[in-house]
């Protein structure tokens, strides 16, 4: 068991944002409609308080509105705990509003879960090794003023200040942002007590493993890599295989997946689930049998690269490090417990650890594929 503490963690995250159709024998998990926000916080309460050894429901923080940013930690044991080692991986949605396929995923592969564990060998193995953190919506207010079946507008994108969430977070030009919105500051205050290993992306030294992440998740999906039964605008030259680079698409600055990869060091990406933002409840079943197996090979990831602990020679405590892999630009750090982790590709890598007051040390791993 680990206590909590506020230093760079190790985490893997993923922002599930609004490409997909298609159909596979996946049981429809949940729900017949959408569910309101007080819904989904009952659903969450529900879920924890009937799979209490696997499910641990809290909420971040509050909107502007005073709605609960509701959030769930999903493992096979100590769901409400960081474990020295097992990795903390993070999926979160709707940070625009009105962007909710994403949102409605995240409680589907809740139940699918917990129905799954023990029965299913991924899941099993998945459950057994890392914890999955869910916040499947980052935006409450912004999706209460959002309408179902609008596809294009940007009505409930941004919160009731009218601030887009995914422009706020601090960012490497912006470091020291002078004022956050209140969902923001919950998400910020929050994460410096988790460890977190995996997210998604844009442009970054990581950009070998990122394309590699990206791409098995397109290519493990039905229609994402081929962009064919869609009616998302093709193109062949943003969109190769699915994926595109974040900067490459439309240059931002203040996003949620930079923040977490530039301040937390984690392996950050956004999946663009569906080209019409709200699309109607009928036509979201495929969005959900189309992605369930990306997502899980996805999360699998968390478990491959380094990770280990940095301790005191003498003492055997634990100690706060900086770490760097040669040929890497951005370095990373151990936690308060000297825990690290980094996710990486096979190969051969050499680790600058170093720590003040006292000499570097330097490591070469190989990591089989």
């Amino acid at each position: 068991m680990t206590r909590f503490c506020p230093a760079l963690l190790p985490i893997a995250v993923v922002f599930v944002h609004v490409v997909v159709i298609n159909c596979l024998p996946v049981k429809d998990e949940v729900g017949v409609r959408y569910r309101t926000n007080k819904e989904l916080e009952n659903f969450l309460i529900t879920m924890a308080d009937q799979h209490p050894d696997k499910v641990h429901t809290f909420s971040i923080g509050k909107s502007v509105e005073g709605n609960n940013i509701m959030a769930v930690a999903v493992a096979a044991s100590d769901p409400h705990l960081h474990l020295t080692l097992r990795p903390n991986v993070l999926f979160t949605a709707n940070i625009h509003g009105n962007e909710v396929v994403g949102r409605e995923i995240l409680l589907h592969l809740l139940s699918h879960l917990l129905t799954a564990y023990g029965e299913h060998k991924l899941i099993t193995e998945l459950m057994d090794s890392t914890r999955l953190v869910m916040i499947p919506s980052m935006n409450p207010d912004g999706f209460n003023a959002a309408v179902e079946g609008d596809c294009f507008t940007i009505r409930g994108r941004s919160n009731k200040h009218g601030v887009d969430l995914n422009r706020n977070y601090p960012n490497i030009w912006h470091p020291t942002r002078v004022h956050h919105e209140p969902e923001t500051s919950a998400f910020i205050n929050w994460v410096k007590t988790v460890p977190i290993v995996l997210d998604f992306y844009s442009a970054a030294p990581d950009d070998d493993v990122f394309r590699n992440i990206a791409l098995q998740y397109s290519k493990s999906s039905e229609t994402m890599a081929s962009m064919v039964n869609t009616w998302c605008p093709p193109d062949p030259e943003i969109f190769k295989d699915g994926i595109t680079n974040g900067a490459d698409w439309y240059g931002i600055e203040g996003s949620l997946q930079d923040y977490m990869y530039v301040f937390k060091g984690a392996t950050a990406f956004t999946l663009e689930i569906s080209c019409c933002k709200y699309p109607f409840y009928s036509s979201f079943r495929p969005f959900w049998v189309d992605n369930l197996q990306p997502i899980l090979k996805f999360w699998e990831r968390a478990k491959t690269g380094i990770k280990g602990v940095v301790r005191e020679k003498e003492t055997q405590d634990p100690v706060v490090a900086k770490m760097k892999i040669i040929g890497r630009e951005i370095p990373f750090f151990s936690n308060c417990n000297g825990e690290f982790y980094r996710i990486l590709l096979p190969g051969k890598y050499r680790l600058i650890v170093s720590v003040e007051h006292y000499d570097f040390q330097s490591l070469a791993k190989t990591i089989s594929g």
